[in-house]
């Protein structure tokens, strides 16, 4: 499985891009674009290599991770996954702009496909395990590919961080056992992708993650 990332947004979140080959399917993981520039970069990196969009996956619903999804629906009616604890969440969606003081207009879309721990999604010939981690929210879940040695965990855990748990949803006892006991149980050659900042992998987090001591 190829992965491509767009980092955008004023929150500089991360937009992931599964894609199994020029002329293949694909994926995107939190599409956060907040301004027509940053969509039409994404479409035409799909345009570019020929790529049939499939599904968009949502780590979780807070603003900065969802503002390009309804742009995605409209251009490819393509189904949204995501987890239901968050779903009352992102129908507020212009609540929390005014929150963040965001000048941005966002497209309508609903989840069409809600996610449960355990849930299996498939892309091309590869399996994604849903891990439902919450904490930064009640809905934040992770998407895990054994096959290829990868989980995109959203605002769960950064590289020696993890998450906020000062907004709605949040709490950090929750998220620390989530990331106890999803996360540091995978292999520790796993890469981990945040939502935020650059890659870690689950031994560097064993390892050095202060909070995690």
């Amino acid at each position: 499985m190829k992965i491509s990332k767009f980092t955008v947004n004023p929150f500089g979140e991360n937009t992931f891009i599964l894609w199994t080959g020029e002329g293949g399917e694909a994926a995107v993981i939190d599409p956060g674009m907040s301004n027509s520039r940053e969509c039409e970069a994404l479409k035409r990196f799909l345009e570019d290599n020929r790529l049939t969009l499939k599904m968009v996956l949502l780590t979780h619903e807070h603003v900065d991770h969802i503002m390009g999804t309804g742009f995605l629906t409209e251009e490819y009616c393509c189904p949204v996954y995501g987890h239901a604890g968050d779903i009352v969440m992102g129908q507020k969606s212009d609540v929390q702009l005014r929150a963040f003081n965001l000048q941005c207009e966002m497209k309508p879309f609903a989840v069409t496909d809600e996610v449960t721990d355990g849930s299996v999604i498939e892309l091309g010939d590869e399996k994604i395990e849903v891990l439902h981690t919450p904490g930064h929210s009640m809905g934040g879940v992770v998407y895990y590919m054994p096959e290829s040695g990868c989980a995109f965990v959203g605002d769960t855990i950064f590289q020696m961080s993890i998450g906020r748990t000062d907004l709605a949803g949040g709490d950090y006892d929750t998220l620390i056992n989530s990331i106890r006991m999803k996360l540091m149980v995978l292999p520790e050659e796993t890469v981990l992708y945040p939502g935020h900042g650059g890659a870690t992998t689950v031994g560097d987090e064993r390892q050095y993650n202060p909070f995690l001591k």
